[in-house]
């Protein structure tokens, strides 16, 4: 009969506990390193990985897909070839193209390319007031619109960009420029745009002849009307206008004259009844019998209507005998269209 050993059962359990441990140990490195492994493929999946594949379908991948897919939609295109003047600038609109809002793509984007001439001696950046109109709702320009710094009596090329949204329709558009209260340039883009087109373009006058007072003769070369100041780049407000005459001056009477060619001698009658004082006046009298400044102009500032039958006064200091100290130049002003009514 064999005996037990203590001992030996002792040394078997301690070795069988030890294989176990050893099997339990090597089960949980395998289940931990299973588990990191899946969190380093979540990391790959679900972070780099999982947000590039999150993004595909929606994040920032989706936009890049999105954006890939909204540059290829299907866009609309018009040809404007219409020049306004606002702000001291001839605006010339070339293309207008919109890309409409999509359930995927938003907002839309119309962009019409311009090409900026500069009225004014002085550098200039255009930065008027400049909206879109659709459906009787408002799309104001945006900042990301380029307009160029000119330099005067030049031009540049630029853009106006504006977001628009689904409601929008280029049919039914219309492009104004100016603010509330001031003359607004108004340009319809599409056939079903309830708006009439207003240019604001200046506007030549037929004021021919020469007129004598005093010692003067005083010949009139130019005439024109506008509704924007080009020296300021500013647009005047509603119902006022500059009318400007260019002259040239020989003095072609041998007697004494008195004073600077000058703002009292010039008066502007209105077709209302009214009159207006000259604004501004730059011209250097000859002295001598028989010479001549040829660029003489008169600037008059005026509220009242822009078409109709107006007459200029020439009056002043200028002494004699047998020729006329005052005289009145009429001319009569067309109807254009090129500005509100």
């Amino acid at each position: 009969m064999l005996k037990s050993n203590p001992v030996g059962r002792s040394s078997l359990s301690l070795v069988l506990a030890l294989a176990f441990a050893a099997l339990v140990s090597a089960c949980g490195e395998s289940s931990t390193g299973s588990d990191k492994g899946a969190a380093a493929g979540d990391t790959g999946t679900g972070g780099s990985g999982a947000s590039s594949g999150v993004a595909a379908t929606g994040g920032s991948g989706g936009s890049n897909g999105e954006g890939a897919d909204c540059a290829k939609r299907p866009s609309e295109t018009i040809v404007l070839n219409k020049t306004i003047t606002h702000d001291g600038f001839e605006i010339a609109l070339g293309t207008a193209v919109l890309l409409p809002e999509t359930a995927s793509c938003a907002p839309g984007s119309v962009t019409i390319d311009v090409t900026f001439t500069n009225r004014a001696l002085d550098t200039g950046t255009y930065n008027g007031e400049v909206m879109l109109t659709s459906g009787g709702k408002d799309y104001p320009w945006s900042s990301q619109s380029t307009t160029p710094s000119v330099p005067g009596k030049r031009f540049a090329k630029g853009n106006l960009l504006f977001s628009v949204d689904k409601e929008f329709k280029l049919s039914t558009a219309t492009l104004l420029l100016g603010s509330a209260g001031e003359h607004h340039a108004s340009v319809p883009l599409g056939k079903d745009s309830p708006d009439a087109f207003v240019s604001l373009a200046q506007q030549p006058v037929p004021f021919p002849g020469t007129y004598t007072a005093g010692a003067y003769d005083f010949k009139l070369t130019n005439a024109f009307l506008r509704a924007d100041q080009p020296r300021n780049h500013d647009t005047l407000p509603l119902k006022q206008y500059e009318f400007v005459v260019e002259y040239a001056v020989t003095k072609a009477h041998a007697f004494a004259n008195y004073g600077d060619i000058d703002r009292p001698n010039f008066t502007l009658k209105l077709p209302d009844g009214t009159s207006a004082p000259a604004d501004g006046v730059s011209c250097t009298r000859p002295w001598t019998l028989g010479t001549t400044t040829s660029d003489c102009w008169t600037r008059f500032l005026y509220t009242g209507p822009s078409e109709g039958a107006f007459v200029m006064t020439l009056s002043g200091e200028w002494a004699g005998t047998s020729v006329p100290v005052t005289v009145d130049a009429p001319f009569v002003v067309p109807h254009s269209g090129a500005f509100e009514q």
